[in-house]
Formats: C-alpha cells, sequence, structure tokens
C-alpha cells in the first residue's frame, strides 16, 4: 500500500539496531539524491566547456569561488538551526523551535541582503585588481558578479526552509527537491546558452531559477511545521544560543574556505586563468566520491542532536563508529578506479587536454579525498553533541596549512601543488579522530576497535591503488565508455572485497563485516517489498 513519504516501516528481519536503519535510508536518500545531481553534472561539463570555451569555463569557476567568504557572514546560524531544531523536536518543545526558525529567518534575510550588496560592490575590484582576467573578459565578470551576488541572496534566504526539512529528518523530500531544483538549473542554462547567450545569460537565469525554487521550498517547510509561524522575529535568547554555537562552526567554515577555495585564488593569481577550468575538473571528480561519503553522513547531525536530546550518548558513539567504517570502506573502494584510471576517465570524458593537465592533479586528489573520508561521518557526530570548536579549531589549522603548502608549491611545481596542498594538510583529520577517541569514545569502544575500524580500510586501499596503478602504467589501452566502466567497477569490487576480506582479521572486524551483510540484506528487504507492493506504514 502506499504511504507518505518519510513513514515508511523499513523492515529489519537481521536484527540490525533501528537507530543504524533510520540512518541508513536517510543516506540512501542522500546517495541517490548525489549520484542523480552527480550524473547531471557528468554530462552537462563536457557542454559547458564545449559552449562556453576553456577560458569562460575557468572564468566560471573563479567568479563561483568569490561566494565562499561570504558564507562567513551567516556567522554558523544555517548549523545551529538544525542542531537546536532537531533537538527541540526530539523533546517536543514546537514552542522553541518556532523561536530558533523565525530568528534565523530573519537573520538570513539581513545576510543576503548584505552579502549581494558585497559582492556587487567590490565586483570591480575583484576583476581588475585581483584575478588575472583578460582586460577583454572584465565587464563581462563583473555583470556577472552582480548576478552571482543575487544568486547568493536568495541562497541564503532559502537555507533557513532545507534546514527545516534536514532537521526534521525527512532526507526524501530534501534529494527530491535538489534533483529538481539541479535539473531545472541546467536545463535553463544550456538553453540559454544553445540559443546563443554567454556566461552572463547563464548565471542571470541561473539566479532566476534560484528565486523561483526558494518559493517552492517555503511551501514544503511551512507543509512540514503547519503550526509554526514563517514571518521572521527576533527571539533574543533562541539568537544568542545559536550565535554561540555558530561562531565556532564560522571558524570551521574559514578553514574549509581557506582549504578549498584558496588554490582556485593562488591559481587564478599565480597561473594563467585556464588552470582554473583545470583544478576544477579534478576537484569535481574527486568531489563525487567524497561528497557520497559527506552526505552519507549528514544524516548523522540531527540524529545525533536527536538521540542527544533523548539521552542516548553512548547509543549515538557506537552508531558513529559502525556507520564510519561501513561508508569509508565503500568509498575508499570508489577511489581506488579513481587513481587508478585517472588519465583514461578524463581522456573519455573531456578530452586530451584536459587528461594531459588534470590527470597527475586528480590522483594527488584522490590520496587526500579518500583521507578526508574518514572524518566525514566522525564530523557530524561532534556537530550533533556541539562541539563545534572542534571543528572550527581543525578546519582553520587545516586551512592555514593547505594555504601554505599551496603556495609554495605552485609557483614551483604548477597545478599539482594545489593538490599537494590539499592532501598533505589531511594529517590534521588524523590528528583530531585520535583525539576523539581519546577524549570521547574510550569509555564506550576499546582502542584496538576503534583504530582499526577508522583507519584500517584507508592503508589497504592506498596499497591496492598504489599497485594498481604502476600495473595501469605498463600497458597501453585505448579505452571507450563501455570498457572503462566495466573495468572501473571490477577494479571497485576488487578493492570492496579485499578491505572486507583483510579487515576481518583486524579487532572488531568479523563483526563489521557481518554489520555490511546485515544492512546490505536489509536494504534488499526493503527494495523487494516495494516492488512487490507490501512496503507498509509504521504502526
Amino acid at each position: 500500500m502506499s504511504a507518505s513519504l518519510g513513514k515508511h516501516s523499513l523492515g529489519n528481519p537481521q536484527g540490525v539496531s533501528p537507530p543504524l536503519i533510520k540512518v541508513t535510508n536517510n543516506s540512501l536518500w542522500n546517495m541517490g539524491g548525489l549520484i542523480a545531481g552527480s550524473l547531471i553534472n557528468f554530462v552537462t561539463t563536457p557542454i559547458l566547456i564545449y559552449l562556453l570555451g576553456k577560458e569562460q569555463y575557468g572564468l566560471m569557476a573563479l567568479l563561483i569561488s568569490v561566494l565562499a567568504p561570504l558564507g562567513l557572514l551567516d556567522f554558523g546560524i544555517g548549523e545551529a538551526t538544525v542542531k537546536y531544531i532537531a533537538e527541540n523536536i526530539g523533546r517536543e518543545d514546537y514552542v522553541q523551535t518556532g523561536k530558533y526558525l523565525r530568528s534565523t529567518l530573519l537573520f538570513n534575510l539581513s545576510v543576503g541582503c548584505l552579502g549581494a550588496m558585497v559582492i556587487i560592490l567590490l565586483a570591480g575590484f575583484l576583476v581588475t585588481s585581483v584575478f588575472n582576467v583578460p582586460s577583454g573578459s572584465q565587464d563581462l565578470a563583473r555583470y556577472c558578479l552582480y548576478w552571482i551576488g543575487i544568486n547568493w541572496c536568495v541562497m541564503q534566504i532559502r537555507q533557513t526552509f532545507t534546514g527545516v526539512v534536514m532537521a526534521m529528518q525527512h532526507y526524501g523530500i530534501l534529494n527530491i527537491g535538489y534533483i529538481i531544483t539541479n535539473l531545472i538549473t541546467i536545463v535553463a542554462g544550456l538553453g540559454i546558452l544553445f540559443l546563443g547567450g554567454n556566461l552572463l545569460d547563464l548565471v542571470r537565469i541561473q539566479a532566476i531559477v534560484a528565486a523561483l525554487m526558494a518559493l517552492g521550498w517555503l511551501i514544503v517547510a511551512q507543509r512540514l511545521l503547519p503550526n509554526i509561524s514563517f514571518l521572521p522575529r527576533l527571539d533574543l535568547l533562541s539568537f544568542r544560543k545559536s550565535l554561540g554555537f555558530g561562531l565556532w562552526q564560522m571558524l570551521n567554515r574559514m578553514g574549509g574556505i581557506l582549504g578549498h577555495q584558496s588554490e582556485r585564488w593562488l591559481l587564478g593569481v599565480l597561473l594563467p586563468v585556464s588552470t582554473v577550468g583545470f583544478y576544477n575538473v579534478g576537484v569535481q571528480v574527486v568531489g563525487v566520491v567524497y561528497l557520497a561519503a559527506y552526505k552519507t553522513g549528514e544524516v548523522l547531525f540531527p540524529a545525533v542532536s536527536q538521540m542527544q536530546g533523548q539521552l542516548r550518548d553512548e547509543e549515538a558513539a557506537r552508531l558513529v563508529v559502525q556507520a564510519n567504517w561501513v561508508i569509508t570502506a565503500l568509498a575508499i573502494s570508489c577511489f581506488v578506479p579513481l587513481i587508478v584510471f585517472a588519465y583514461d576517465l578524463l581522456f573519455v570524458w573531456i578530452g586530451l587536454d584536459f587528461a594531459m593537465n588534470t590527470a597527475g592533479l586528480l590522483r594527488i586528489l584522490a590520496f587526500g579525498s579518500a583521507a578526508s573520508c574518514l572524518f566525514a561521518i566522525p564530523s557530524f557526530y561532534l556537530l550533533g553533541i556541539g562541539k563545534s570548536k572542534w571543528l572550527a579549531l581543525m578546519s582553520f589549522i587545516q586551512g592555514i596549512i593547505t594555504l601554505a603548502i599551496a603556495a609554495v608549491l605552485i609557483p614551483r611545481v604548477g597545478l599539482a601543488g594545489a593538490g599537494w596542498g590539499v592532501t598533505l594538510s589531511t594529517v590534521v583529520h588524523v590528528t583530531v579522530l585520535i583525539l576523539m577517541w581519546k577524549r570521547i569514545f574510550r569509555i564506550w569502544i576499546p582502542a584496538r576497535v576503534y583504530f582499526s575500524a577508522t583507519f584500517g580500510q584507508y592503508g589497504v586501499g592506498a596499497a591496492i591503488a598504489i599497485g594498481l596503478m604502476f600495473l595501469r602504467d605498463t600497458f597501453t589501452w585505448s579505452p571507450s565508455w563501455i570498457s572503462l566502466g566495466v573495468a572501473g567497477f571490477l577494479c571497485a569490487l576488487i578493492s570492496a572485497t579485499v578491505i572486507a576480506f583483510i579487515d576481518s582479521f583486524l579487532p572488531g572486524g568479523m563483526e563489521r563485516r557481518q554489520l555490511l551483510f546485515k544492512l546490505g540484506a536489509a536494504r534488499v528487504h526493503v527494495l523487494s517489498g516495494l516492488l512487490m507492493g507490501t512496503y507498509t506504514k509504521q504502526t
């Protein structure tokens, strides 16, 4: 029988804990949304490069990176809203939920307008004095920044409404909405370019679509909280609490900007603007796999906050360690084919120029992103229990290391220097993961179980990747999409099998492998129930 989204009984014939089942289902929604979005971007990126040209595509990537510092203006209030709405829903305190919601909406309206004004006022300076934009493209770049500023304002306001959906853990609605938004944006943008438009027309239509989608998210949020007013209104006590959490999250975001955007800025200043496009493609490829782990872990943020509100701290900790092993083992298995077939993928996907300039960078970024995956899920645990201070300090230190290494290496080794900055800075993640056991997890989880579950899969995956990479480089091959897909799938399958096999000999490994099989069987049970029409509501 049919049921409303997010209200189904999952079935748990294998005895997996209900919280892990719920998190897994939300993760699958996030994964489905990511796969759909990645496929759309995968298909459209070569078309965009063809229609815009290498120079304008690099310019677009550079201009969009200007938005990153503006994320500091919201002082982390968005994440604070998700935490406290989820926590108060766990307590069934909808009066306090409304106070957090209305205060956040007022704040986001103000910050959105301020951010748009900052971009518009600084557009000329950025184009002429900061970035290495050719003189013939400076007027185009300036007008593009005007519309990018408007787009950012709309997205900042929209963040309030999507935060409600996330806090209530309706990840089906969230991801379906994201897919629709992404699809409409891409179709509208490509349509404009096919009709003879340029980069300015592209960013203009993106801003218009964003405004329409924001109205849609407002309607969705009102349906989920029908008895709460959405009129912006400041509640000082709620805002102060959100700000106290958010200030550390702002510092966390500042470090993220240094770590993830500084390379684009350095490349835009030190090298031709086309190198930003090369870098952007490399980041986009590894980002698909990293985001799969990140978006999967994201569902733990409101889940952990809700469990904290219910005083289930030990259960939340064990849930995170179990989920982290499953997700990172799968993610690292997917990074291995990217490392092995980096040149082949870029050649078939975009062409010889990008393959020759980006393959080495892609391999470096893949090793670094695989290491970052180890921390993707634990980071949301820290956020869920309110330890944003940890994330802030870690992210800021990592950002400084990334920027310093990239600034030293880019003038010496070119594009690869940006990749080494990202990869070497992941030592900070390893340090924080060790501290998490010492300060938090040690009272519930033995060290040998925690460390084998946290780091073992990366060591095995890295060894497999290096071996297969050298093997691939010893022979000549002219791949097609079919042969490359088959080779990549087999490579990932072999990697996952070897990781699971070796892990079974590590402390706690047999339990982790059994958990993976149980989760897989539970998902098959759900899918078969959907197909047979026997999927039922929870009682």
